[in-house]
């Protein structure tokens, strides 16, 4: 299960095991390995909103994703994992900023799944039109 956040900025107050899967999940996200993304998140002590560990950027894997221009299912996994629409990297910028920036289709595309809510759906379970 993923931590909201721990909250730790300094990696010498972490057992070494903790700061190695950080590494780990930080390295797979900056290179655009998501299945990998996934499999860390799946460990514990390993958060979907923590920066590398010792890092400058503070690039949370979402930032990552937005920079890679990854597909709708990475980000949407990353969210339903619970990573903060609103954390801002080192230099105040959000994920989105990064979505923005790449101008093209699958830039649009994360921005969507923003601002784009899912159709209600009614007590009967289908979806309203």
């Amino acid at each position: 299960m993923s931590l909201p956040w721990p909250g730790v900025l300094d990696p010498g107050l972490l057992k070494d095991e903790v700061v190695a899967r950080n590494h780990r999940l930080a390295d797979a996200a900056k290179a655009a390995r998501w299945s990998e993304v996934f499999e860390l998140l799946e460990l514990e002590w390993v958060s979907v909103n923590q920066w590398r560990l010792g890092g400058s950027s503070w690039f949370t894997a979402l930032h990552q994703a937005a920079w890679h221009g990854a597909s709708g299912s990475v980000v949407t996994g990353l969210l339903e994992r619970g990573a903060l629409r609103s954390f801002r990297a080192r230099d105040g910028s959000e994920w989105t900023d990064r979505a923005l920036m790449l101008r093209t289709p699958a830039g649009w595309r994360m921005m969507a799944l923003v601002f784009v809510k899912e159709p209600a759906v009614a007590r009967s379970g289908r979806r309203s039109r």
